[in-house]
């Protein structure tokens, strides 16, 4: 792992001010959708969200819900529940993981998911699942979660692509391919 810079520090967000730098940084990094919204973030308790300032300029966030909390978001069809030791009410989630581009390759997703990870074992998780980004650069997204124990349950071939197509570009847009979004995704699952 590359020695994380001491001036990076993980934090809960507390002020107005970080839901728009999170919602900036999500959007330029990894995709924009319409309902990825400041009411939305403020809608988390604490410890879901974490934030990474390099200084005071915000370079990760991570969004890890508690336990059964995303199956009020996403359908089960969209996980592999059949292959999941544990009930949804003991699963948490690992939604978002984005590190600012300049700022990739500096140990900040593992500091961000280490930390997360912390707080999924607080919250009672028996087991972490994530959608990992298959056409993340250099494919860091599943080496990220590869490197924290994570399994490959499933391939979800372009699981975004209808909704994409529906809503648009002005409701979702992928920083890959646009929109439609093509992306595959990875459901994997961490057992804690």
């Amino acid at each position: 792992m590359p020695k994380i810079p001491s001036n990076i520090k993980i934090e809960l967000p507390i002020l107005e001010s970080d839901f728009e730098e999170l919602i900036k940084i999500v959007s330029e990094n990894l995709v924009f959708d319409k309902n990825l919204t400041k009411e939305y973030f403020q809608s988390m308790s604490s410890g879901e969200i974490l934030l990474a300032r390099e200084n005071t300029k915000l370079v990760g966030v991570i969004v890890a819900r508690r336990p059964g909390k995303i199956f009020s978001e996403l359908k089960d069809g969209h996980f592999d529940l059949e292959n999941i030791k544990f009930h949804k009410k003991d699963l948490g989630y690992v939604a978002i993981v984005v590190v600012d581009k300049d700022c990739q390759g500096k140990g900040i997703g593992k500091l961000l998911l280490k930390e997360a990870l912390k707080y999924q074992k607080d919250f009672g998780s028996k087991a972490v699942i994530t959608h990992c980004w298959q056409s993340s650069p250099g494919h860091g997204s599943q080496k990220l979660f590869t490197s924290f124990g994570f399994e490959l349950l499933k391939v979800h071939k372009q699981p975004w692509y209808e909704y994409a197509k529906k809503v648009g570009s002005k409701g979702h847009r992928c920083v890959v391919c646009g929109n439609p979004c093509t992306c595959d995704e990875l459901e994997m699952v961490k057992y804690l």
